[in-house]
């Protein structure tokens, strides 16, 4: 995936998703803070640290749901500083789209941030 793949509209559905799984609002966090954030919860998430948790499955969809809207918002951000663009990080996100069925994550931490 890269940056000719995201739209606006996937940016949003990712805001309202980080902010949905983390509890936060992430337009009062810079990149960094977030990244930090997203890592601390991705790794506590992570199936491998929650083997014989009895919501092994529940975190791992939220992990997963974590993982894709990391990966949408971290693309366009970088997309946006890149480019002559005008991109807005606090604007509210307008709306949510279910990801539970969205397979297309990466469990490797090193690409992830």
């Amino acid at each position: 995936m890269d940056s000719r793949d995201i739209s606006a509209e996937d940016y949003e559905e990712a805001c309202t998703e980080l902010g949905n799984l983390l509890k936060l609002n992430i337009a009062e966090l810079n990149f960094a803070e977030l990244k930090k954030i997203i890592k601390k919860t991705i790794l506590s998430w992570h199936p491998d640290k929650n083997k014989d948790n009895p919501e092994k499955f529940f975190l791992e969809n939220k992990f997963k749901n974590l993982n894709s809207a990391w990966i949408v918002y971290k693309i366009f951000k970088q997309s946006c500083e890149s480019s002559s663009e005008e991109c807005d990080s606090t604007e509210t996100p307008k709306k949510m789209e279910d990801t539970e069925n969205n397979d297309s994550y990466k469990t490797d931490n090193e690409k992830i941030f």
